[in-house]
């Protein structure tokens, strides 16, 4: 399980945990204490690892859950917690196509957030289609603001340029001043962002 906030750490604990066929269960930092312990809980975690270098919503999380900081100046610093010794875990499928590449939970606006299985194979096929309709080259760089805890901002922004060997500009949480920084440094490409967002930008 893997409670952050944007963040090469992240895309590289992501892409780790993937390579050697474990279910990384995403769950934004930003969360209440309650969802986040709802959630491991829930998804039976073995191991919670928590972006502290980009989060401070993660610090405070790893915090409670007595985990231990590790990392170095490449990376940035990150958090273990102890390991669930009674968690069994699976077998991996030879087909990694059809295995779980991600576990995300629903926002749980009608009830309990549910836990939203995505394969390798569909978030393939939606990071490929993204970068085709937007007709992402390698001289693209993204905005990269999105929450990649959550389905757009993981297989379209995130996967999406990985697909299509474009840039992607992290930021750990959406902030106008911020954006607003990324695009007069004349690098961002393209932009992708819920409504309430772009409605901020106008009132910059």
């Amino acid at each position: 399980m893997i409670v952050c906030e944007n963040c090469r750490t992240f895309v590289a604990i992501l892409l780790a945990l993937a390579s050697l066929g474990a279910w990384p269960v995403l769950a934004n930092a930003k969360l209440s204490a309650r969802e986040i312990d709802q959630i491991r809980e829930h998804c039976g975690a073995r191991r919670v690892i928590y972006t502290t270098g980009v989060s401070p919503h993660a610090k405070e999380h790893a915090k409670r859950h007595g985990a231990i900081t590790l990392g170095d100046k490449e990376m940035g610093p990150v958090a273990l917690a102890p390991l669930a010794e009674i968690v069994e875990p699976e077998p991996v499928d030879p087909n990694a196509t059809d295995n779980v590449a991600a576990l995300i939970y629903t926002s749980g606006t009608t009830g309990l957030p549910k836990g939203v299985m995505l394969t390798h194979r569909s978030l393939l096929f939606v990071a490929a289609v993204s970068a085709k309709i937007r007709s992402l080259t390698t001289e693209d760089c993204l905005l990269g603001v999105l929450p990649m805890s959550h389905a757009v901002g993981l297989s379209v922004v995130l996967l999406g340029s990985l697909f299509s060997g474009a840039t992607v500009h992290l930021m750990a949480r959406f902030d106008p001043v911020g954006v607003m920084k990324a695009l007069d440094d004349g690098k961002i490409t393209v932009i992708l962002g819920a409504p309430s967002m772009f409605g901020l930008f106008v009132d910059y």
